[in-house]
């Protein structure tokens, strides 16, 4: 009973000792983030021509390939739709001979 009592003990002062470290880990964290905050705020002014010439540049070249791209999802489309469209020939061409060979009613059924 001792020896779980002990363990318990143990678990406990570990607990405590990681939640220690943890708050410890959190304030010096903040106060990096408070100190290098002005840098950051600066790095970001200077960097946001570069991040609008970036928009520019993308707009434009996708003005160029907008089409382009446009062109070949269609064509895969259209792939695509054969592909699976092509297995089912065979039974598309007998359910077209039954379709044929099946005489069909000549007078519509009444709905009364």
């Amino acid at each position: 009973m001792i020896v779980l009592m002990a363990l318990a003990v143990l678990a406990l002062v570990l607990v405590a000792v990681f939640l220690v470290f943890t708050a410890l880990a959190f304030l010096a964290r903040l106060v990096f983030w408070i100190l290098l905050f002005p840098l950051r705020l600066v790095f970001w002014i200077l960097w946001l021509p570069f991040l609008l010439l970036k928009m520019i540049v993308g707009g434009l070249l996708m003005l160029l390939a907008g089409p382009i791209l446009a062109i070949v999802a269609v064509a895969g489309v259209v792939i695509i739709g054969i592909a699976v469209a092509l297995p089912l020939i065979p039974l598309l061409l007998i359910a077209f001979c039954v379709w044929m060979l099946v005489p069909g009613s000549k007078h519509p059924a009444v709905i009364s």
